[in-house]
């Protein structure tokens, strides 16, 4: 069947990070906008700590064998790549450590914690809005499919100027990538069959795999690297600009 969509990965594929994000920046913007909320519970020189904390206990809860609170089983039997539940990790958190506080304050504490993408130093790769545009207007669908469940999300949409017909998280699926469900949750979105859509990624094992275990086609972004001998991809292209003349493979 023709290609009628192609579904993105985030991370390396249509942003970069120049370099390590600033973690102490970041969490003092986060304190600033829980100073307030947290005021009869936290002193403002505890703040930065305790917030260091809290992360910490994401950190552990997704460490091999961890106990962590599931999002959904949607009827999968394996709880691997399960994502983790931000929203039970916060309840519990600010449970034991401002015993308190308002059971109400739980969403309003987790959203002060999204910190937008261009805080964390992610810039788009510079053909990544001309490729896109690209692809639309040879009239494909465009889907975002990423494995996250931080960030103002809805902020870091902007900065791709309204192009994408769907975007699937982890965050919202309960699963990572390669699990089967994320790739399943983005077609279902586009109203396309698996033949019909392409995954593009800059991971082989969460992208290509996933991809083609879900019945996508595929293409792998070396970006600058070496192909590796275990990277079995038909399909690869080193920036997203090369993606285009590919297309008639699959058109």
């Amino acid at each position: 069947m023709p290609l009628r969509a192609v579904l993105f990965d985030l991370d390396g594929t249509l942003w970069h990070a120049a370099g390590p994000p600033d973690w102490n920046h970041i969490t003092s913007l986060q304190a600033a906008r829980v100073q307030s909320l947290l005021a009869p519970h936290v002193a403002d020189s505890e703040l930065e700590a305790f917030i260091a904390d809290y992360w910490r206990g994401f950190v552990q809860a997704d460490e091999p064998g961890a106990r962590v609170p599931p999002i959904s089983t949607l009827g999968y039997a394996s709880a691997s790549l399960q994502e983790l539940d931000a929203l039970a990790l916060t309840r519990t958190f600010l449970q034991t450590h401002c015993p308190g506080l308002s059971a109400d304050c739980t969403e309003a504490f987790w959203q002060a914690m999204l910190i937008p993408s261009h805080e964390f130093g992610l810039h788009l790769f510079e053909d990544t809005l001309a490729t896109l545009a690209a692809l639309k207007s040879r009239g494909l669908s465009l889907g975002l499919i990423t494995n996250r469940f931080y960030f103002d999300f809805e902020a870091d949409l902007a900065r791709f100027e309204g192009t994408f017909d769907a975007v699937v998280t982890s965050g919202r699926v309960g699963f990572r990538k390669p699990h089967p469900s994320i790739f399943e949750a983005a077609l279902r979105s586009l109203g396309v069959a698996p033949n019909e859509a392409l995954m593009v990624g800059d991971s082989y094992e969460a992208d290509i795999l996933g991809g083609a275990a879900a019945g996508l086609h595929t293409v792998l972004k070396l970006n600058d690297r070496e192909v590796l001998p275990e990277w079995r991809a038909s399909n690869k292209v080193r920036s997203l600009s090369e993606l285009v003349p590919l297309l008639d493979k699959f058109m």
